[in-house]
């Protein structure tokens, strides 16, 4: 049985698989650090992705000072887990939140598709 996303065992997994991809960086490029947080009616499950010059990398939500937040519903995760919805349409139908530090995202748009790479290889 899988692990539950967010808990020690599911960010140790994923940095695994994580670790397996190929990820194009360069060694100018910008840390850039996503928060995801994933609601339910009992719970919060939330960790923080990076992506840098090593590539991706997982951790705890509560180690992370601040980054781009990104806020769902469990129904949305797992709608983006078995394939039937993106992530831009899910942000663009309004059902992912952003906060945080957002403008992060446009000073990073090279690495858009790494960060899509990523929440999808986390996701499945």
């Amino acid at each position: 049985m899988a692990a539950e996303i967010g808990t020690p065992e599911w960010i140790d997994e994923s940095n695994r698989a994580l670790r397996l991809l190929r990820f194009d960086t360069r060694p100018e490029q910008q840390e850039l650090t996503v928060i995801v947080k994933i609601t339910s009616k009992n719970a919060l499950a939330s960790y923080a992705l990076t992506l840098g010059k090593e590539g991706p990398r997982l951790q705890s939500a509560s180690d992370v000072a601040d980054g781009v937040v990104l806020s769902m519903d469990r129904k949305v995760a797992d709608e983006l887990h078995s394939g039937a919805r993106s992530v831009s349409d899910a942000i663009s139908e309004g059902e992912i939140k952003l906060g945080g530090q957002v403008e992060m995202l446009m000073r990073a748009g090279d690495m858009l598709s790494q960060l899509a790479k990523a929440l999808t290889q986390l996701l499945e």
